[in-house]
């Protein structure tokens, strides 16, 4: 029950920021949800994979997936794609794609192969937390008062979810 209670206290955190923002339901918000409604799945079935085989090779396989699956929607919508477009900006899609994307997912299949999904996400929910902070410390971006309202139920949910996922280990 901390584990439900502590999910909806920061799905209510998520809302408090929302909230002042709000004025329609749009396409790319339901698209959002989904996204997001199907992650957990992936986890499971990552953390499964990962029991079988290294990290590695799991990240091969979904990068030649997404690879055909890119080629496809290119083909589909005829987009034109220049090799002196991508030879411009190979540096950057080299860093992001093998620095940023696939160090943080390798790290992150090690880490839930190592501790639970549950508690990988609620340690993962730290992030607005950290972001707000460091955006006001070093940006000087001073939050709004419905970021500081958001703190109190995800800093609760965070405790609660990982208090939860922490008597399962």
């Amino acid at each position: 029950m901390p584990h439900i209670f502590g999910a909806i206290l920061m799905v209510c955190g998520a809302l408090i920021v929302l909230y002042p923002n709000i004025h329609s339901f749009r396409s790319g918000d339901l698209l959002a949800l989904i996204a997001n409604a199907i992650a957990p799945f992936g986890n499971f079935f990552l953390q499964r994979a990962r029991k079988k085989v290294e990290s590695e090779t799991i990240m091969f396989i979904r990068s030649l997936f997404t690879t055909l699956i890119i080629s496809l929607i290119v083909l589909i919508f005829q987009t034109n794609v220049y090799f002196s477009d991508i030879k411009l900006s190979l540096t950057f899609l080299l860093v992001n794609g093998v620095l940023m994307l696939g160090l943080s997912k390798i790290m992150w299949i090690e880490g839930i192969h190592r501790i639970s999904v549950t508690k990988a996400n609620a340690l993962g929910s730290v992030g607005p937390l950290l972001t707000l902070f460091y955006a006001w410390l070093l940006l000087k971006d001073i939050p709004t008062i419905w970021q500081l309202l958001s703190l109190i139920p995800m800093a609760f949910g965070v405790i609660l979810l990982s208090r939860q996922s922490l008597t399962r280990n």
